[in-house]
């Protein structure tokens, strides 16, 4: 049976180590909360900002195929909407070609308005914002042929850049989006091309392949 001085003896032991328990959390909680201030300090450092902005920048971006995208691609033209204008789509896939070409067979009134046109339509938006310019490659099948190439955003905005043929067959072409200024390229919703009896008449071919999306 214990004795009174054993149970004494005891009750000592327990106030020591609440004593110590008592000391220990709060020296803890100041620890954490020291780190966590300096954690805070040092992303706040502009030194470190700045270099952790030049390791990020340091990480090629790879180019994004839109065929990686899983656009929506079609034909459009004025027929319907009781304008100018008739156009068809066709796929054209080359021997040892990985990803297909988009023929646009068009035909534009000389007696009144009319577009016509293709499009690779993003339902849902596309946030395109890590890129920073289109690559493609346009096949004409005139010397006289125009056409414009387009962006257009879910707010409706829309801007166009002029492509004529220089004759040299295939045209390799880059647009930074700086010249797509309207454009919000957080929620790109199309990209194509677009063409108007405003520039253009006639009976007309045009493909485009490759379409990518690249620093």
């Amino acid at each position: 049976m214990p004795t009174e001085s054993s149970k004494e003896t005891r009750d000592e032991g327990i106030a020591i180590k609440q004593n110590k328990m008592g000391i220990i959390i709060p020296l803890i909680t100041a620890l954490i909360g020291s780190a966590v201030t300096l954690l805070v300090g040092v992303l706040a450092f502009p030194p470190f900002q700045e270099w952790v902005r030049d390791r990020l920048s340091d990480q090629k971006i790879e180019p994004l195929g839109i065929e990686q995208m899983s656009p929506r691609v079609f034909a459009y033209y004025g027929e319907a909407d009781n304008l100018g204008g008739f156009a068809r789509l066709e796929l054209i896939f080359d021997a040892g070609a990985e990803r297909p070409s988009y023929e646009l067979s068009y035909n534009l009134p000389g007696d009144q308005h009319g577009y016509t046109g293709m499009a690779f339509q993003f339902k849902e938006g596309s946030n395109l914002s890590r890129y920073g310019a289109v690559e493609c490659i346009v096949i004409f099948s005139e010397l006289s042929d125009v056409v414009d190439l387009y962006f257009k955003d879910i707010a409706g905005n829309f801007n166009t850049i002029r492509v004529s043929n220089n004759g040299v067959g295939e045209m390799r072409l880059r647009y930074e989006f700086t010249n797509f200024p309207a454009i919000n390229f957080n929620a790109v919703k199309e990209f194509g091309i677009v063409v108007s009896t405003d520039f253009s008449t006639g009976s007309h071919k045009v493909q485009i392949k490759d379409v990518r999306f690249s620093e």
